[in-house]
């Protein structure tokens, strides 16, 4: 009996050896090269005048070695639409530097509807995007609203079974209302 227990216990110590033996030279594969994307696929903007019509989108690179230049496209549907442009698809990264930004351009503030949310696709050209990168970002703009207070009127839920006084709040830009701190 004692034979047995003696090699189950070796027979396991053995199998765990074998469990965590591991490749110590294998470092899997290693990426070099130059490239952008974008850091996420989806970016918002909130503009103002102060914007002066530009908003500015942030592009990212692998490496920070020269000068190096990418190709941006916008997509179809946002040329139709004729509010956001990319007057320069060429986006410059300054030797050192890691971000560069495209400016994607709405003109004046007044060409942008106060409940209306424009949206732009931009697109980094294919041989230029970096190995594990976003190379699309949906870009959504909208004009910063100006809330101003019209009343109080009485919010009655029929979720909690109750009323209550509530502001009412309305967009100078346009017919937009707004109930704050609603629930």
């Amino acid at each position: 009996m004692k034979k047995h227990i003696l090699s189950l216990f070796a027979s396991a110590a053995l199998c765990l050896g074998l469990f965590s033996a591991c490749d110590t030279d294998a470092e899997g594969v290693i990426y070099s090269g130059t490239g952008a994307s974008f850091a996420s696929t989806a970016m918002s903007a909130e503009v103002t005048a102060e914007n002066n019509g530009v908003v500015l989108v942030p592009v990212y690179r692998s490496t920070t070695e020269g000068e190096a230049t990418v190709q941006l496209t916008i997509d179809d549907a946002a040329v139709e639409e004729g509010i956001l442009s990319l007057p320069n698809p060429n986006v410059t990264f300054a030797a050192g530097e890691g971000v560069a930004y495209a400016e994607l351009s709405f003109g004046s503030l007044d060409r942008l509807s106060g409940a209306n949310r424009y949206q732009a696709v931009l697109t980094i050209d294919e041989s230029q995007v970096s190995v594990s990168g976003e190379a699309s970002l949906t870009v959504s703009v909208q004009r910063q609203l100006t809330w101003v207070n019209i009343g109080t009127g009485v919010y009655t839920s029929m979720l909690f079974g109750q009323s209550w006084p509530q502001p009412v709040e309305k967009a100078q830009e346009g017919n937009v209302y707004r109930l704050p701190d609603c629930i």
